[in-house]
């Protein structure tokens, strides 16, 4: 444990002594920023989903909690395949202006920063995990929204569409270099926000009023939150990963971060 708190704290303190920053290769720890960075936001992207799914067990009746629970721990599993067979491809891969990318499996590796070239700047796999959280919370925003609306099939049904083609297609308008991209710095709040709330919107307006099944007694008497300590942790959890969420979505590139770090 403390070898692993002396790292950190080696990592946190390298840009206040330069002299120390010019001991070790550049381009190597760069590319050990950069993935370290990928690593721990995309933790603290998972972290607000995390959220999200308290905030939303906390609000439905006791009898859904483990549906709802349910629902945000296997979002993440559909979001991981669905992302890894042709979701990065469809966002990232040769979108060269167009509306979107290629269909494939992501294929990119590491072995070139195994033999000692880091010029890609980051490890591939820890771009791939951090891109798959981004899509899987914006599932679970949608999860939120057909809370006690829908069947938890239909609901799967929908995450594999989301997350394999309606995410990666609207995110390569912009982040993969598509038809929008010229426009990211006006554009990218709003598709940010468009990529997760009109999918979101859509699934509610498809599953119907939520108090149709309901008699008029019963909603006169009003619903019982199954847990408000579930609703008060969940809010701060989503709290501490926005501030993740909305600086990394914006981050122009990726690749000055290692730099800035370093520097």
């Amino acid at each position: 444990m403390k070898k692993i708190l002396v790292l950190v704290g080696m990592l946190l303190l390298t840009p206040l002594f330069p002299a120390f920053a010019e001991d070790a290769p550049v381009s190597e720890m760069t590319y050990i920023l950069n993935t370290f960075s990928f690593l721990v936001m995309g933790i603290l992207v998972m972290w607000m989903a995390a959220g999200f799914g308290m905030l939303e067990s906390g609000l439905v009746r006791s009898k859904n909690v483990a549906t709802i629970c349910l629902k945000n721990i296997a979002l993440f599993g559909i979001a991981g395949i669905l992302f890894y067979l042709v979701g990065y491809n469809l966002m990232y891969v040769g979108v060269d202006g167009g509306y979107f990318g290629s269909f494939g499996l992501w294929a990119a590796d590491d072995s070139a920063a195994l033999g000692g070239d880091y010029s890609a700047g980051y490890s591939a796999a820890s771009d791939w995990f951090f891109q798959m959280v981004f899509c899987g919370a914006a599932c679970s925003v949608v999860s939120g929204c057909v809370a006690e609306r829908v069947k938890i099939w239909s609901f799967f049904a929908f995450c594999i569409v989301l997350t394999g083609f309606i995410y990666p297609i609207q995110g390569s308008w912009v982040w993969g270099g598509g038809w929008l991209s010229a426009m990211k710095k006006v554009l990218l709040t709003l598709i940010v926000l468009m990529m997760i709330t009109v999918p979101a919107a859509m699934a509610a307006e498809a599953s119907g009023d939520v108090y149709a099944g309901f008699s008029e007694k019963y909603l006169w008497r009003g619903f019982d939150l199954s847990s408000s300590v579930a609703v008060a942790q969940g809010g701060m959890d989503v709290s501490v990963g926005k501030f993740t969420f909305s600086y990394w979505s914006n981050m122009q590139a990726l690749d000055d971060a290692g730099s800035r770090v370093a520097a």
